[in-house]
């Protein structure tokens, strides 16, 4: 519920950030609005960034109507940017356009950006074309564990891991996951989080900027669940004066995009587009995302190179087995009848698109 004009506004702190190591894992913690907040990693040391925990709040804090006072000091770059945030969010969602966060004080660093360019990998097929795209431009891999999709996050967090750990010892690059519990925090549960994703995702970048002075992000998956992800370039305004954060480039389609990496054999064995992973972390090639995947390649006549999936029946026996698809993930099967289908599968998704669109009420007595 939106507050009255005249209530003030409930304002939530930001504590100092701290770091806590815990064995062999680093660890920073906070507190945001008297819940406890922590990032941790066993592949070396975290920056305690204020910016790490403000930019994920942002987004929370302005659906609320709340003032996000935070008490450790910002790069004064990462205000100035992250300012123009709110206006973004009204034009695309509605939102009221007021900035909510309140720094104590800002700082102006006089450390030079590191080195470093990180890609944030999570085995999927943008991240998979980020890095095929440029790979020379990566020193690093990273993932954030806990900040991908809420209902099966353990499930699909560990094979994900272990894909980029894999692609990691292959390409020669330095593999970084960082843990955290970021997601459990009430705030951040009311959002959707497709909206609320990059700035967590960004978040990563600003625990390791003793190392890394870029994160790139890889594009947005074209079928995102229909919450309307954010507008690509507000990836670029979490950035800070150490750590610039941007949004990779991608070909329009996801077909066009799964096409491009279907030829490298690290894809065809490491990737992950499963919410639900089957036992041993592979794709259980049954659910939407998984069928779809196959149904793309097959048409290319790239499926039999894919350890990837294994199919346990025809592709399109898959599809009827398919409940309807909310309106976000639509477009891409849409786009598969672009595609050189055979006639049973083209038949049967096209079966599903139109069950898909069908009323609720005629889908419920077609269940019957």
């Amino acid at each position: 519920m939106w507050p009255s004009r005249w209530s003030r506004p409930a304002r939530w702190r930001l504590s100092t950030v701290a770091r806590d190591r815990q064995g062999s894992a680093d660890r920073v913690a906070a507190t945001v609005d008297g819940r406890r907040v922590a990032f941790e990693s066993g592949d070396g040391r975290l920056e305690p960034s204020a910016e790490a925990f403000a930019g994920p709040f942002l987004l929370p804090a302005v659906t609320k109507g709340a003032r996000l006072v935070v008490d450790s000091p910002l790069d004064a770059a990462w205000v100035l940017s992250t300012s123009t945030l709110a206006g973004l969010y009204a034009r695309r969602w509605g939102y009221a356009a007021a900035y909510p966060v309140e720094p104590v004080s800002t700082r102006h660093e006089a450390v030079a950006p590191a080195p470093g360019h990180g890609l944030y990998f999570d085995a999927g097929v943008e991240a998979f074309h980020a890095l095929f795209s440029a790979s020379s431009r990566y020193d690093t891999l990273v993932l954030g564990r806990g900040l991908e999709d809420a209902r099966v996050v353990e499930a699909a967090d560990a094979p994900r891991e272990e894909a980029l750990r894999a692609v990691a010892r292959e390409t020669g690059k330095r593999a970084v996951v960082v843990r955290t519990d970021l997601r459990g925090h009430p705030h951040l549960a009311a959002v959707p989080w497709e909206r609320a994703r990059g700035g967590a995702r960004a978040a990563i970048g600003h625990l390791l900027a003793n190392r890394l002075g870029e994160l790139t992000i890889p594009a947005a998956r074209s079928s995102s669940v229909p919450a309307r992800p954010a507008d690509p370039r507000s990836d670029e305004l979490f950035s800070s004066h150490r750590v610039r954060v941007h949004r990779a480039d991608a070909p329009a389609g996801a077909p066009a995009r799964l096409h491009a990496i279907a030829r490298y054999p690290l894809a065809q064995h490491h990737l992950k587009v499963c919410l639900a992973p089957a036992d041993g972390g592979h794709n259980c090639s049954r659910c939407a995302p998984c069928v779809w995947a196959m149904a793309a390649l097959d048409a290319a006549g790239l499926l039999d190179r894919f350890a990837a999936f294994a199919p346990s029946r025809p592709l399109a026996d898959l599809v009827r087995d398919l409940p309807p698809l909310e309106a976000g993930r639509r477009p891409p099967w849409e786009d598969l009848l672009d595609l050189s289908l055979d006639a049973t599968l083209r038949r049967v998704v096209e079966d599903l698109l139109a069950r898909s669109r069908s009323p609720s009420w005629v889908r419920w007595l077609a269940r019957g």
